[in-house]
């Protein structure tokens, strides 16, 4: 994505793997392979009140030249 201009952040871990749980002894030893999963591929767009029909657009193109790799 950021070769066609566009950036992204990965997404953000599960409550369950979130370090100041942990550190407070919350959430100890539970497993949750869904959110684990999506925590792990996930990804964030652009995106938000101040983008703009443009912007989208770019940002579309580029996610579907990524998936069908053109």
């Amino acid at each position: 994505m950021k070769e066609k201009g566009v950036d992204t952040r990965p997404f953000f871990l599960g409550m369950h793997e979130q370090p100041v749980f942990l550190e407070r002894g919350l959430y100890h030893g539970e497993r949750y392979p869904v959110s684990e999963r999506i925590a792990r591929q996930g990804l964030y767009l652009p995106s938000g009140l101040a983008i703009n029909e443009s912007q989208i657009n770019h940002v579309a193109e580029a996610v579907r030249k990524v998936l069908f790799k053109e």
